[in-house]
């Protein structure tokens, strides 16, 4: 009985141990090749979050790219064979799961349909391996992605000139990118006077003061409370601000006041709570690039001198020794 009784232990130990090691094996195929229920889960969702951490992180106050790649440079054909496209990975893997393009061999496809244009066919810079460092020092790892025409008049930019327009996008490293970003600062208080164009913009929303007030002194008085230090605020200044809540209980027929120990203030705060604090405006905000990008279009071939000179700038100051060879400051908008 007892030799039965252990050959039984051991017999459920094994299949417990079978059974984790099956489900284990089933975890990491599914992972690998993205199938099941348990791959489609991990794929969507959990790899994503990882490769970014693994991928980023801050330097100098910047968020930077830690891979030692920042270009892919796959290269995508049409079907008569010509080069037309520098791509990235994510996309090259897009065609080829779409089945919209065929593998010729790594890195390169070529697509199964004939596209509407010829894409970058012909243009040397855009199809030209880049180096995955920064264009100023060389420096090969914490490198971020830098406009050369500031985001901030891109972004106010027509569709037109923003999408799949990469040519005065560089990588640049942190360090660099801090002592460039002094002489930006200069050129676009410049760019201020010129355009008339306030860095903060104009018609900039006002908040309705009243109600923030109101907000910043019940809160005031709710912390001081609970750190039992009310009565280290000076008593003038204790009476004026539970004056002033008070009155605008009583105007706005909130049925509750506070005493001189402020008891009331757990009554009040539903009160409170409902009060937002509105953005008064009557005009639609216009911020310094919209108001540069704005005139900059009233003008012929404004906009292309605009980006020439910008161009020019970071040439000036920054000295880039690591351009791509093919990128020219008079290359068309």
């Amino acid at each position: 009985m007892e030799w039965n009784l252990k050959k039984l232990n051991e017999i459920f130990r094994f299949d417990i141990l079978s059974v984790v090691i099956t489900f284990l094996a089933y975890i990491g195929i599914s992972i690998y090749y993205n199938e099941g229920i348990v791959g489609k889960i991990y794929h969507k969702f959990i790899r994503k979050t990882v490769e970014k951490k693994k991928t980023q992180k801050r330097v100098l106050g910047y968020s930077v790219i830690t891979r030692e790649k920042a270009y892919d440079g796959c290269k995508m054909y049409n079907p008569k064979g010509k080069l037309i496209a520098q791509i990235s990975k994510k996309r090259y893997k897009w065609y080829l799961k779409k089945e919209l393009a065929t593998e010729i061999e790594p890195g390169k496809i070529k697509l199964k349909f004939e596209p509407k244009g010829d894409g970058n066919a012909g243009d040397k810079f855009y199809l030209s391996e880049r180096k995955s460092v920064c264009v100023v020092c060389g420096s090969g790892r914490n490198y971020l992605k830098y406009h050369i025409v500031p985001y901030i008049y891109r972004k106010a930019l027509p569709e037109k000139y923003r999408s799949h327009n990469s040519y005065d996008v560089v990588l640049m490293c942190p360090v660099c990118n801090k002592k460039y970003t002094k002489k930006v600062n200069e050129r676009q208080r410049e760019l201020a006077e010129i355009y008339k164009a306030p860095l903060n913009g104009i018609n900039l929303p006002e908040v309705d003061v009243s109600i923030k007030h109101i907000k910043s002194i019940f809160y005031l008085l709710l912390k001081k409370k609970k750190q039992k230090r009310l009565f280290s605020l000076p008593q003038q200044r204790l009476k004026k601000l539970i004056t002033e809540l008070n009155d605008y209980a009583k105007a706005h027929q909130w049925g509750v006041t506070l005493n001189n120990e402020v008891d009331e203030l757990n009554e009040m705060k539903p009160y409170i709570d409902k009060l937002v604090v509105k953005k008064i405006t009557s005009e639609p905000f216009l911020s310094h690039g919209d108001l540069v990008i704005k005139a900059l279009f009233e003008e012929e071939d404004a906009y292309p001198n605009f980006v020439y000179a910008w161009r020019k700038h970071f040439v000036k100051y920054t000295k880039p020794k690591y351009m791509n060879e093919h990128w020219d400051i008079h290359h068309p908008v």
